[in-house]
């Protein structure tokens, strides 16, 4: 059985940054907040792929060959699995993922800000589908 309590925690947390994001609109806070948003997202993207790959090994009988499957064929068994909605969504999220691991960009930060409330949509559903199928 999957503890998910950092998952849980690492997304709340995750959503009450958002909020702050949204309280204060402008100025040097909200760089300030946005670059922890950010920061959440990572946070929270990495653990919710753990718990995706850990539930996977726990359903099907040849969990070995998970640990070796791409990170695109994960994904799509998350979805075959039901835990996972909309593949390319993960996809996107990856790919901001890296760009947040490689430099630092204020334009690039702003296009990965964007995509935080779908992360945390897609997230908060994995959760739920994870809570279900323990």
């Amino acid at each position: 059985m999957l503890d998910l309590t950092n998952l849980e925690k690492a997304l709340r947390q995750f959503k009450k940054t958002l909020l702050f994001c949204e309280a204060e609109p402008d100025g040097d806070k909200q760089v300030m907040l946005q670059t922890a948003a950010i920061q959440c997202f990572e946070y929270t993207y990495e653990l919710a792929i753990k718990m995706l790959r850990r539930s996977l090994e726990e359903r099907l009988p040849s969990h070995d060959a998970l640990s070796s499957i791409s990170f695109n064929d994960l994904i799509r068994l998350g979805a075959e699995q039901g835990l996972i909605d909309n593949p390319s969504a993960w996809f996107g999220f990856r790919h901001k993922r890296n760009i947040t691991a490689h430099t630092y960009d204020e334009s690039k930060a702003e296009e990965i800000y964007a995509i935080l409330p779908e992360v945390v949509n897609k997230t908060d559903y994995l959760l739920q589908q994870l809570k279900r199928a323990q």
